[in-house]
């Protein structure tokens, strides 16, 4: 029985059998928000248009990459003039993709990265994953949004 739980701790220590683990430290709910609004370059609500996938060099890594295309709704933080936003994440949960749906809108929160030019032909892309705080719109807590939108004015 130890030899087994050995062999398994150090398959996990070697990432093999592990997944996507969201560590959410204990702190009040502003804060959360406020942390998140500082660390990501482009948070918008916004309704998604169109899933593709992408191929990267990190797929045999990390998993298959999809790109969605978002319809804007209102930008919170980041380039304000925008009516459309390609956001990259990893296609499943287990990689720490995000699920999202064509059809359906969401609060996204998202990094800017250059991480995917060469496949994308951007100089800059999006990307975010299951451990933000993105959201479906429809779930919101209107409160996040209104401390969104004060951290925006500031």
């Amino acid at each position: 029985m130890k030899a087994i739980y050995t062999i398994c701790m150090v398959l996990i220590g070697m990432g093999i059998g592990s997944a996507c683990t969201c560590v959410e430290i204990k702190s009040p709910f502003n804060q959360k928000v406020k942390k998140a609004y500082a660390k990501n370059d482009l948070i918008f609500t916004g309704k998604v248009v169109s899933k593709e996938q992408i191929n990267t060099e990190s797929t045999a890594v990390f998993g298959k990459q999809v790109r969605f295309t978002f319809e804007i709704i209102k930008v919170i933080k980041g380039a304000k003039k925008v009516t459309q936003v390609e956001v990259i994440t990893n296609e499943d949960s287990a990689s720490c993709g995000y699920a999202f749906v064509v059809g359906k809108s969401y609060l996204v929160y998202s990094k800017s990265t250059d991480y995917y030019a060469e496949v994308t032909g951007s100089k800059y892309d999006y990307s975010t994953g299951l451990c933000t705080r993105n959201s479906r719109l429809s779930s919101v807590r209107k409160r996040e949004l209104r401390i969104l939108n004060r951290l925006d004015r500031q």
